[in-house]
């Protein structure tokens, strides 16, 4: 009865990481990590279930990647975008673009996502990355110390923000300052909503160098946007 209550919490998540289980149910949750043959899965709560790999026939993560670090036996951290859990191998490609098959049993612990490492998780210097779906985060992690970072707070349903997102996209990839991080909503309630307030999107917060907030607004302003970033540069 516990087991089934969970899997029932898990599959009315916001989040879409598909877990197809060895009993042949599927079940929706944000996958943020694995160790000791365990898979650790947040519903849209943030509250942790953990689900052993020999109940997991495989896994398909949302957008088809998320990016994630696998620490494998005998060659360290792996790092790049890992888009399947199949038949106890993780596939991944990684940061050069190759695309490599891991064996569960190879790996001794694996982050994925916002529940990943500093490096998965956005405080690396890449241009562009979604760092959450409706959780919670931890935002110091995401911010890029010595860049301007841009957080973008938008939901795939919200036309305006479809307007918006390529227009910051383009801004950062064009600005060697700055950097952008999208926080996806999911839908209106979910944790991160309530974390930081927002209640208008597309929502966007402009950190300066030094990880100080430099301003926020609702809407798609781009020319205000772009003197936040100005400002930012010298913060």
């Amino acid at each position: 009865m516990k087991f089934a209550l969970i899997l029932l919490a898990l599959a009315l998540t916001a989040r879409a990481d598909t877990i197809h289980l060895a009993t042949g149910k599927s079940l929706t949750g944000h996958v943020t990590g694995y160790a000791n043959m365990t898979f650790t899965v947040e519903d849209d709560q943030a509250k942790a279930t953990k689900l052993p790999a020999a109940t997991v026939t495989s896994i398909d993560f949302e957008k088809a990647t998320v990016p994630g670090t696998l620490d494998v036996r005998g060659k360290g951290k792996l790092q790049g975008k890992i888009w399947l859990y199949d038949k106890g191998a993780f596939s991944i490609d990684d940061e050069k673009g190759a695309s490599q098959k891991i064996m569960a049993m190879m790996v001794t612990s694996a982050t994925f996502g916002e529940g990943g490492s500093a490096e998965a998780t956005g405080s690396t210097g890449e241009k562009v990355k979604v760092i959450g779906h409706g959780q919670k985060i931890d935002l110091a992690k995401c911010l890029v110390a010595g860049q301007v970072t841009i957080v973008d707070f938008y939901a795939d349903w919200c036309g305006p923000c479809r307007q918006l997102g390529p227009q910051l996209e383009k801004i950062a990839k064009e600005d060697p300052q700055v950097v952008l991080r999208k926080m996806d909503i999911v839908q209106w309630g979910t944790p991160v909503t309530q974390q930081f307030g927002i209640n208008a999107i597309p929502h966007v917060q402009v950190y300066g160098k030094t990880g100080k907030l430099i301003g926020e607004f609702a809407g798609g302003n781009v020319q205000e946007l772009r003197a936040l970033i100005a400002k930012g540069k010298s913060q």
